[in-house]
C-alpha cells in the first residue's frame, strides 16, 4: 500500500507494511525523499523532522503523533526511485483495526513535503489462516538490523522496502510475507504449511500466469523471503500471489500484490 502524491516543496514516496502485533496491527511505514534535498544552496541542513498524525476514522479519538528528529548526518538507507536517488526513514507503531486517516510529511531546513492518504488496517487475529504481505524489497537477508548499516527490519529478516513498485530487467525482486494461525499437529508438535507463489502478466485486460506455481512443501516456517534475478522479463505489469495451506487444519491464506517492470 503507498502513495506518490506529496504536497509541498518537497517530493515524497512512501509504502507500508502491515504484521500481525500483540495489542493490534503493527505498521511499518518508509518514507522517501530526493538524498539532495538535504542540500539548501550548497549548505547542509542540520536534521531532518518527520512529522504528521494518524488517526482513525472510525473513532476520532483515537489518533496517533508523530514526530521524530533524524541528523542529516546519520546513515541510512538509500534507493533509486526512477534518475533520483532517495533517503528511507521509518515510522513504526501499533494499530487498532480499522481505517485511518494518514497525513505525513517531511522538513529540511525550510522546505517541507507532505501527504495525505486513508489507509485500511487490517485485524490479523482470530483462528483462519492468514497472510501479511507480500511486501516487495529491493533487497533483503537474514543478518540482524544492529549488523552492518542500519536496515529497515521485520522479524526474522532485514529488508529495503521498495518505495515504487517498478522494477528493471536485470534487477533482484524480492518479495517478504507471514502466515499466521497455523496449527501444530498433535504428533509433532509443529506446523505443516504447503506455501507457493505465481507470477502472472497483464495481457488484453487479463493476468495470464506464467509457467507453473512455484511450490515449497512442508514449511514449519511463519515467515518467508524469495529474491531472484529478473532476466528475460517483458515490460508490463504483473501480479504476484502467494497462497499458504495449513496441512492440519486445511485452512488456505492467499495474498497479492502488482508491481511492473519498465
Amino acid at each position: 500500500m503507498a502513495a506518490t502524491e506529496s504536497f509541498g516543496q518537497i517530493p515524497l514516496q512512501w509504502r507500508i507494511g502491515l504484521f500481525q502485533g500483540e495489542g493490534g496491527s503493527n505498521a511499518v511505514i518508509t518514507v522517501g525523499f530526493p538524498a539532495e534535498e538535504v542540500k539548501l544552496d550548497g549548505i547542509s541542513a542540520s536534521q531532518i523532522e518527520i512529522f504528521g498524525r494518524l488517526e482513525s476514522a472510525d473513532d476520532p479519538s483515537r489518533a496517533y503523533s508523530v514526530s521524530a528528529l533524524h541528523p542529516v548526518a546519520e546513515t541510512v538507507p538509500l534507493q533509486q526511485v526512477g534518475d533520483r536517488e532517495y533517503r528511507l526513514y521509518l515510522v513504526r507503531g501499533e494499530l487498532v483495526p480499522g481505517t485511518y486517516r494518514v497525513s505525513l510529511g517531511v522538513r529540511v531546513g525550510d522546505r517541507a513535503g507532505s501527504f495525505e492518504d486513508r489507509i485500511q488496517v487490517p485485524d490479523f487475529r482470530g483462528e483462519d489462516l492468514k497472510i501479511a504481505g507480500p511486501i516487495l524489497a529491493e533487497r533483503l537477508d537474514g543478518r540482524s538490523p544492529s549488523e552492518a548499516e542500519p536496515a529497515l527490519s521485520v522479524p526474522g529478516v532485514r529488508l529495503l522496502p521498495k518505495l515504487v513498485p517498478v522494477f528493471r530487467e536485470g534487477e533482484d525482486f524480492g518479495f517478504y510475507f507471514q502466515v499466521y494461525h497455523a496449527q501444530p499437529e498433535a504428533g509433532d508438535g509443529r506446523v505443516h504449511l504447503e506455501l507457493s507463489y505465481t507470477v502472472a502478466i497483464r495481457q488484453n485486460g487479463l493476468f495470464l500466469p506464467l509457467g507453473k506455481p512455484v511450490l515449497l512443501s512442508d514449511s514449519s516456517s511463519s515467515s518467508h523471503a524469495y529474491v531472484f534475478p529478473f532476466k528475460g522479463w517483458a515490460i508490463g505489469e504483473y501480479l504476484l500471489t502467494v497462497t499458504a495451506t495449513d496441512r492440519v487444519s486445511e485452512n488456505v491464506g492467499t495474498a497479492s500484490t502488482f508491481f511492473l517492470i519498465r
